[in-house]
């Protein structure tokens, strides 16, 4: 369970970085889980859970059956 946790941690600070250096914006999207599992080298039950969190702090909306977006990035 650490190693999940770390993951995410991982991929939220990446994305995160993604943000604010302006190579990720408001409004864009991010691939499925399944291809940010394949780019980062991790489990998808660690991408769900970096999207989870990216979502309960404001920064992802996440709608089934559709892409995630970025809807903020207040840094």
């Amino acid at each position: 369970m650490e190693q999940k946790e770390k993951h995410s941690r991982q991929i939220v600070r990446d994305i995160l970085r993604q943000i604010g250096c302006g190579t990720l914006n408001v409004n864009d999207t991010l691939p499925s889980e399944r291809e940010l599992a394949r780019l980062y080298h991790v489990s998808r039950s660690s991408v769900r859970e970096a999207m989870q969190v990216l979502e309960v702090i404001g920064i992802v909306q996440i709608r089934p059956k559709e892409k995630t977006r970025i809807t903020s990035f207040q840094m």
